[in-house]
């Protein structure tokens, strides 16, 4: 079902509202190899711009996406990740790399990738705590399906989750979410991004997303502005 191989063209700039579009703008694809580096089979997963500098772009996408050969559940060690590859919105593309990753159970990792004129980030929840049932919420799907589309849903509820590696609270919405979104933003009307999209329902005429708050985004994005984070040596 995938139409791409490359980034499609955001094409006519009327085509979509300026603010769906600032979205579309800061929506990244994270390729990523196996463990010993393989290109083929590559993971496909989204990722969101939540930072950027004159010389990079941060993403936040998934750590499943950025480091899929590591266990569920487990630590994993940005020191022995895998480069990964990034497209960005604006068409170009290279090599990015894990800069951090989340300790278990929260499904984070952090991509970089160098270039001059990174595209500008999305901003972020200082909070999500008023954000609950028939909260209005928009993502961005993997743009390599079927080219550049929005969904607007709704959050359906606040679930809490209890495993192993500890507890923790999702979005769950009634967005269409589909293997290679996971990574990608989830942001209410005003354009902050709510959460990071983890994982959805195989059935696609019942698709629901499941969405990580984003407190954990805010967090590297303070450490980031504080210049405290890069956890790869």
């Amino acid at each position: 079902g995938w139409q791409y191989t490359s980034m499609p063209p955001l094409g006519d700039p009327t085509r979509f509202s300026p603010a769906v579009r600032a979205l579309m703008e800061a929506t990244a694809v994270v390729l990523a190899p196996d463990e010993e580096g393989d290109a083929h089979g590559l993971a496909i997963g989204s990722g969101a711009v939540i930072h950027s500098t004159s010389q990079r772009a941060y993403i936040a996408t998934n750590s499943h996406d950025a480091m899929p050969y590591a266990a569920v559940g487990s630590f994993r060690d940005p020191n022995r990740a895998q480069p990964v590859w990034v497209y960005l919105s604006d068409g170009r593309n290279g090599e990015g790399r894990v800069r951090w990753v989340a300790p278990p159970p929260l499904d984070v990792a952090l991509v970089t990738i160098d270039l001059p004129d990174a595209p500008p980030p999305v901003r972020v929840a200082e909070s999500t705590s008023s954000a609950g049932e028939h909260t209005g919420v928009v993502v961005v799907p993997n743009p390599f399906r079927k080219g550049w589309l929005f969904h607007r849903g709704q959050v359906l509820r606040r679930v809490e989750f209890d495993w192993p590696a500890g507890k923790y609270s999702l979005f769950h919405t009634d967005l269409p979410l589909l293997p290679g979104d996971s990574g990608s933003g989830l942001f209410d009307t005003n354009n902050l991004l709510l959460g990071l999209n983890t994982w959805g329902t195989p059935n696609p005429e019942d698709a629901q997303g499941f969405s990580l708050p984003a407190k954990a985004m805010r967090e590297i994005v303070s450490r980031l502005e504080r210049g405290e984070l890069d956890d790869r040596k």
